[in-house]
């Protein structure tokens, strides 16, 4: 019980925290591992991608990352809008200026951005 706390504790550091070992936007190190999850292009060309890491360390835990990018742009902290534990996200563009994010199971929503670029990002958690 005393490692998977220690573990969890130290997980949140290294994949959260900006001056921590691990880049807080999802990348991968020695300790964690990344898994491309879905990619949707606007018919503008901007891109909603969503990606998951798991890290171990005295335990696992895995973190969701959505990132909405303009063409020829890197995911990076600049268009991370949405950094949760759940399940894989479900990923819609509505309209060109309107997208729909659904996540199930989802916990510990430690990043939500509303509005990005000019579109509306719609939540749902269930």
């Amino acid at each position: 019980m005393a490692g998977a706390v220690v573990g969890s504790v130290l997980t949140y550091f290294i994949t959260r925290e900006p001056n921590a070992m691990s880049d807080p936007q999802g990348g991968s190190s020695f300790f964690c591992d990344v898994r491309e999850i879905a990619s949707v292009e606007s018919s503008l060309g901007m891109t909603l991608t969503a990606r998951n890491t798991t890290c171990t360390i005295l335990g696992t835990s895995s973190v969701t990352y959505v990132f909405l990018t303009l063409k020829g742009q890197a995911p990076s902290r600049v268009n991370l809008i949405l950094r949760c534990d759940g399940e894989d996200p479900y990923l819609k563009w509505t309209s060109d200026r309107q997208a729909s994010i659904r996540v199930t199971n989802a916990f510990d929503v430690d990043k939500q951005v509303t509005k990005l670029f000019g579109v509306d990002l719609i939540y749902t958690f269930n």
